[in-house]
């Protein structure tokens, strides 16, 4: 018989609670439901208890006792061949326990066999025309096999002489096979969703200089199923309004490197450090830099570096060594992430006529510049915040990502077009 780990009980008291429901259901069950006859328009019922017998139930003088008096491992599913795979590395087993449960079953009333006989009557009854009980709480459906065990007149003296009550009408009950969940299995390492390579990395712990390593992004987009994706980038691409890092070494001390300066294509420097440095979000080790749309450089590749704030060329000026970061042009998410009509509209920042790319995954577009343009398989930039454009005849059906690139720098992901 194989065995699964999810078909095991970590509680036994779940199948004596079980077995008291179903019968407790057959003896007050109502019409809809299967019940006993015996017990059909009778005030006087009995009231079913996990108990021992010599206790019972003390609100009720009329009851029957399931009462679990013995545990024992089934001889039919015993595994003496233990594996190297069915234990931890702790040794712990991971086969599960296989129990056969035992219990007494009694019927009690003061004063009256007849009832006490009638209580025991039901219970035979219904443990012969239902011999497997199903228990569904805490996991999967389990299913248990009821049979009654021959006992003989000396066993149950001897069971009984245990007790404080005098020997009553009582039989006994096996049932089988009763798994205990073992312990778990060490579960796999989930598959890594990021990762960062590092080739010889330079300790840089005992130097003086102000130096800068690089930039960085983590970039967050959501994609055409609106579930949020992530990726990030080192050289930084930066957009307007969203944060990226600046990493380096003797960072914001006082009077020696609190500054940032970009450096543009044409080698002047801009001190953006009021514009664009979060001083609360900064360290030694890192700037965290916002670029404000207002006053953001247009798209294209940049240089950043750190210093004081005198000016370059005096003599007392620091400056750091400097390191590159991009600026992308900015694509509107809003409305999308599915863009649609003819042509097609796409808002944002940062377009410009002469050094735009659209493409519709590797598909480019061309761009177009006369009045009626875009046409099929062409591209417009109507303003520094409006691009349209046309989807080319033939293009296959199914979602193709729109990719914006101004200055050969791409922009995040943020529109997609489906075609039928």
């Amino acid at each position: 018989m194989g065995v699964t780990m999810d078909i095991g009980l970590l509680d036994l008291s779940v199948v004596t609670d079980y077995l008291k429901e179903i019968l407790s259901k057959y003896i007050e069950g109502p019409p809809s439901l299967e019940s006993c006859p015996l017990w059909k328009g009778k005030d006087v019922k009995p009231f079913v208890t996990a108990n021992p017998p010599d206790i019972g139930d003390s609100d009720n003088p009329f009851w029957i006792s399931l009462y679990l008096f013995h545990v024992s491992q089934d001889k039919f599913q015993r595994n003496p061949l233990i594996d190297r795979g069915s234990q931890t590395a702790s040794g712990k087993q991971l086969q599960p326990l296989a129990l056969d449960l035992y219990y007494l079953v009694t019927a009690h009333c003061d004063g009256n066999s007849i009832l006490e006989q009638q209580a025991m009557s039901t219970v035979l009854k219904y443990f012969h025309d239902h011999p497997t009980i199903q228990v569904n709480s805490l996991g999967p459906p389990k299913d248990f096999f009821v049979t009654m065990e021959i006992e003989t007149a000396d066993e149950l003296g001897r069971l009984w002489q245990a007790t404080t009550k005098p020997l009553r009408l009582s039989v006994v009950y096996k049932v089988s096979v009763v798994f205990m969940t073992p312990e778990r299995p060490p579960e796999a390492a989930k598959k890594p969703t990021a990762w960062t390579v590092e080739a010889g990395p330079t300790d840089l712990s005992s130097a003086d200089a102000v130096q800068v390593i690089g930039t960085f992004r983590r970039v967050t987009y959501t994609g055409p199923d609106n579930n949020p994706r992530a990726y990030e980038l080192s050289p930084a691409t930066a957009t307007p309004d969203a944060s990226f890092l600046l990493y380096g070494l003797n960072l914001g001390a006082q009077g020696k490197s609190d500054n940032v300066y970009l450096l543009r294509p044409d080698g002047s420097e801009q001190n953006v450090t009021a514009e664009w440095v979060d001083a609360h979000a900064s360290t030694k080790d890192r700037f965290s830099l916002t670029i404000p749309r207002a006053n953001a450089p247009s798209p294209g590749v940049y240089q950043l570096l750190a210093g004081n704030d005198l000016p370059n060329g005096d003599a007392k000026a620091v400056r750091s060594n400097a390191t590159p970061f991009s600026i992308a042009a900015l694509v509107d998410a809003a409305g999308g992430p599915i863009a649609g009509g003819d042509p097609i509209r796409i808002g944002g920042w940062g377009f410009a006529g002469g050094k735009a790319e659209v493409l519709l995954g590797t598909v480019p577009l061309s761009e177009g510049t006369g009045a009626n343009d875009p046409r099929p398989g062409q591209f417009k930039v109507i303003d520094d915040a409006t691009i349209l454009f046309r989807v080319p005849p033939g293009l296959s059906a199914g979602l193709h990502a729109v990719r914006i690139r101004v200055s050969g720098v791409e922009s995040v992901p943020a529109q997609w077009v489906e075609l039928p």
